[in-house]
């Protein structure tokens, strides 16, 4: 952002020269781009990060002498915004369900976030349109409503996808020097309960203000928006306390902003109040009037205050009627020609003139062939002295031992003590002396220790001045040392070791002296402003000394402590040689889990389950065992273990199928002339027995295409009565169970022959091709025929098909084996009660 606000600066600076003030003949239209620094305000402490916009509008009002003009503009922002807490927490049962993880073991936890945004917004925007037009400087506000675009995500686990150790890292030091080190910076976990890209889409308001230096058709400026979201989730985090307000975003940017190019640009307006009696152009009666001469026209244009203090100022004027710049002479004065600067776009002119004390005369002159027209500004410029500033002592030795400064200064020129400002450390000092007579200031000041900046400012309307002096206030304090890190007297377990301790009241780094097993060392580094001394070197195994002394003028202080260097012993998990593979296929849900450890106690292994961990095992010499209940499909076990010195885990995906008991599938007997048919009569009588049928049997009976669903079915005894057509008729069944399925059909001829009888064998081999007789598994039982007026005909003998297993499948078979039957005698069929069929 410092190099975005410096190429601001240069810009602003060279527009002053290459162009000039507002163009209102350009476009209405405009569009702007801008770049700049985000941040939050929330439960989180903020970091600054970056973002981009574009906007497109339309001014309103835009033209000369408008005190106020507003805009309509649309905006699109895009950027991220981070924000890091400032201390450990320990979560509680409300944590958000991402974080669940860090509730095992009682674990801290550091909250942290990134949000990504996306806006779409419609702005009003005023502008002062007056001080726009006089001075380029465009101070405006705005605000509006949009559509913001939201994801969420926050940093909860490291490069091995586990959950930080923040209990190791408090036990080990501050938290601003831990985090740097630890953290991977890659927020791969969504707080917003949405998953993928996702995006959750909000309404919110926005404020803001912008100050924009405006030239020509483009502008230059810096603005700030507040974006206001209406809830207290930005940053993944709702604080369980009354708040007083809910969670803010905010966008700091440079902008630059362009009005289109008038296509037909119209000619200016021509200014109230014009030059009083114009000379009018006399045109003889004997001419024509339709293209007359046009006097010159002078006019200032915001002329500058009669009385002024400045050496320089800028005067300007617009003309009217001119050719060109050949048209025009400025005179100061002494009656000499100065230069000038003409816009003929604008029509202004514009002059950067130097003023002599008293009055000063400046004319602006436009001749033509058609006359002439001038207009004289009258500056007077007041003597003025600039103020000027001498600190007593200024330059000589400026190193005190006192805590009370007399400080003293002279202050010249015409002031007075509102025009002078003492600042001590950057914080203004009140109640100060001032003699405006002999110019002299006084004041006593209570130095801090070290530097102290003691700074005088004056200005008046002739200019200002400024001069300061540093004061070292050397205290005598004796020094004090504070060893930061590892902790005193601990234990670690890596031989690498990074000594950091405080050394408050110590400038001198020869005063320090570090022994580090009885030997002197002189490789630490130490920074007299911060007091920080920094050791690093490599321990030996077992008990290490270190003793450190730090002395000044006023004493000495010795901090002796010791380190036990053990070595690390990095844990491992193996599964025992046992265990199925990998992603292995299993056919028992009852999973004995076994295997061994290393460098760990039964505290510090974990076993998770399907992604819930805290599962029971039972932990001896190294060696672990749990019995596990797997669940139908893919199943997940996860060993996880972590000492002092490292982490390791081990991980199981086992697939679990459970194997079926062994069944049949269906059959069908016949208890009729299974080979078909052929009757005389137009209602025909069907019975049938389903073998090995279950309740989860279906059966699909039809004839001749036609699907029935009113036939008798007792526990896969079919019975029904169907009416035929004259000539083939095709009676079908299928039957499904969990271990197959079973098709087959069944041929009736009906021969109207003026006789009514029952049924018969077929005077003619059935179309449907016979196929080997399969072989009789099951016998089922006859169902009861209906009664008919003749004497009933015996069934046949029960004999059944035997279809080939299928899991699933269809079997078909077209033919039935069965036992020889007798010529049934005619009969009339009386119909039958029967449940509703077609169903399992």
């Amino acid at each position: 952002m410092k190099t975005i606000y410096t190429i601001l600066f240069l810009l602003i600076s060279t527009s002053y020269t290459l162009a000039q003030k507002v163009n209102y003949e350009s476009s209405k239209w405009f569009w702007g781009f801008n770049i700049g620094s985000t941040r939050s305000s929330t439960d989180l402490k903020d970091e600054s990060y970056n973002g981009f916009g574009l906007t497109l509008g339309r001014s309103f009002n835009y033209d000369y002498g408008h005190a106020l003009s507003f805009d309509l503009r649309g905006r699109f922002l895009a950027g991220q915004w981070y924000g890091q807490g400032a201390d450990y927490t320990t979560l509680g049962s409300s944590v958000n369900p991402a974080l669940q993880s860090y509730l095992i073991g009682n674990q801290n936890y550091v909250h942290n976030f990134r949000t990504d945004i996306r806006e779409l917004d419609l702005e009003l925007v005023l502008h002062a349109g007056k001080l726009r037009e006089r001075t380029g400087f465009d101070p405006y506000v705005f605000g509006g409503l949009g559509l913001t675009w939201q994801q969420n995500w926050t940093d909860a686990l490291d490069t091995a996808g586990l959950i930080y150790d923040y209990n190791a890292m408090a036990a080990a030091g501050p938290l601003t020097e831990q985090l740097p080190g630890v953290l991977d910076n890659m927020y791969e976990t969504r707080l917003d309960g949405l998953s993928n890209n996702a995006w959750q889409v909000n309404w919110m308001p926005s404020l803001g203000f912008g100050l924009a230096y405006h030239r020509g058709r483009f502008s230059i400026g810096l603005e700030h928006k507040t974006t206001f979201t209406m809830s207290d989730d930005f940053d993944g985090l709702q604080d369980q306390t009354a708040r007083l307000r809910n969670d803010w975003y905010h966008y700091t940017s440079a902008i630059v902003q362009i009005h289109f190019k008038q296509r037909n640009p119209q000619p200016k307006p021509v200014r109230e109040n014009p030059r009083p009696n114009p000379v009018p152009n006399t045109v003889p009666n004997n001419q024509s009037n339709s293209n007359p001469c046009p006097t010159p026209e002078v006019q200032t244009f915001f002329p500058p205050q009669n009385a002024v203090t400045v050496s320089t100022i800028k005067i300007e004027f617009t003309v009217a009627f001119i050719n060109g710049a050949q048209d025009l002479v400025l005179l100061n004065s002494f009656n000499q020609s100065i230069p000038f600067n003409y816009n003929s776009f604008s029509s202004r002119v514009e002059a950067l003139v130097n003023l002599n004390p008293g009055i000063n005369n400046f004319t602006l002159r436009a001749t033509t062939p058609c006359g002439t027209d001038q207009q004289t500004i009258q500056i007077n410029r007041e003597n003025c002295q600039r103020p000027a500033i001498q600190i007593t002592n200024n330059g000589g030795n400026n190193t005190v031992t006192q805590a009370a400064y007399n400080f003293i200064a002279t202050v010249l020129g015409q002031v007075n003590s509102n025009q002078i400002q003492l600042i001590h450390n950057g914080m203004s000092v009140l109640g100060f002396n001032f003699n405006s007579a002999n110019g002299q200031l006084q004041r006593l000041i209570n130095l801090a220790p070290g530097n102290n900046i003691i700074r005088v400012e004056a200005s008046n309307a002739c200019g200002n001045a400024a001069e300061q002096i540093t004061i070292t206030y050397q205290n005598c304090v004796a020094p004090a040392i504070t060893i930061l890190s590892p902790a005193m007297n601990s234990t670690v377990q890596s031989s690498a070791l990074r000594l950091r301790a405080n050394l408050a009241n110590v400038m001198n780094r020869a005063l320090i002296k570090l022994l580090v097993n009885g030997n002197e060392v002189t490789s630490f580094t130490f920074n007299n402003i911060n007091g920080l001394l920094e050791y690093s070197g490599q321990l030996n195994v077992g008990i290490n000394n270190f003793t450190l002394t730090a002395a000044n003028d006023c004493g000495t202080d010795i901090e002796t402590f010791t380190i036990n260097y053990d070595a690390c012993k990095k844990p491992t998990l193996s599964l025992n040689a046992t265990m199925p593979a990998n992603n292995a296929t299993v056919s028992n849900a009852a999973f004995n889990l076994l295997a061994q450890s290393t460098f760990l106690n039964q505290n510090q292994i974990t076993l998770s389950f399907n992604g819930v961990s805290g599962q029971p095992f039972t932990y001896q010499n190294g060696s672990i065992a749990a019995s596990i209940n797997l669940k139908p499909g893919i199943n997940t076990i996860l060993i996880q273990g972590k000492n002092d010195c490292d982490r390791t885990s081990q991980n199981l995906i086992l697939n679990y199928v459970p194997s079926r008991p062994p069944c049949d599938p269906p059959q069908v007997i016949y208890n009729m002339i299974a080979s078909g048919s052929t009757v005389n009569n137009p209602v025909f009588t069907y019975y049938a027995t389903v073998v090995n049928y279950t309740a989860n049997s279906t059966i699909i009976l039809s004839i001749n295409g036609t699907v029935l669903n009113g036939y008798s079915n007792v526990n896969g005894s079919l019975a029904a009565e169907l009416g035929l057509i004259e000539g083939n008729n095709q009676i079908s069944i299928t039957v499904t169970n969990d271990c197959g399925t079973f098709t087959n059909t069944y041929y009736v001829t009906y021969v109207n022959d003026g006789s009514e009888g029952g049924q018969r064998k077929p005077t003619t081999t059935p179309t449907k091709p016979v196929t080997p007789k399969p072989k009789p598994t099951n016998t089922a039982p006859k169902p009861a025929a209906p009664k008919t007026n003749t004497t009933p005909t015996k069934p046949a003998v029960n004999q059944t098909t035997n279809p080939t297993k299928t899991n699933p499948g269809t079997q078909k078979s077209d033919t039935l084996k069965t036992a020889p039957n007798t010529t049934t005698s005619p009969q009339k069929t009386k119909e039958i009660k029967t449940e509703k069929g077609g169903g399992r």
